[in-house]
Order: C-alpha cells, then sequence, then structure tokens
C-alpha cells in the first residue's frame, strides 16, 4: 500500500509540521503506532478515525 501512496503524493519530513518540531522520536513513534492501531481496529472510515484524533492529541489547526 505505501507503494501505491508514494505515486500520489510525495513523502516528506514530519518535522515540516510545527507540532511535530518539539516532539522527540519515541514520541512521535508512539503517536504512529496508536493512530495504526486505531485504523486497523476500526470500522469507521479513515477521515473520522484521523480528525478524533488530531483532536485528542491536539494536533488539529
Amino acid at each position: 500500500m505505501a507503494r501505491n501512496i508514494s505515486y500520489i503524493d510525495d513523502y516528506f519530513d514530519i518535522r515540516g509540521y510545527d507540532v511535530y518540531q518539539e516532539m522527540d522520536d519515541q514520541h512521535i513513534e508512539a503517536l504512529s503506532m496508536s493512530l495504526m492501531n486505531r485504523l486497523l481496529n476500526n470500522s469507521r472510515s479513515m477521515r473520522e478515525i484521523t480528525n478524533e484524533f488530531g483532536y485528542r492529541y491536539t494536533l488539529a489547526s
């Protein structure tokens, strides 16, 4: 799946977003794993899950 996405959208460094610049690598990894777990173990849409995740962890702008 990652290969398919790479054809549509280029790779970017997550630290380009202000909210991630002060986070250490372990915190970013923990957030990533938490989001992945929610996406894989939920029947709601990706949009709903990511919006809720962003608001819960105050990542939404």
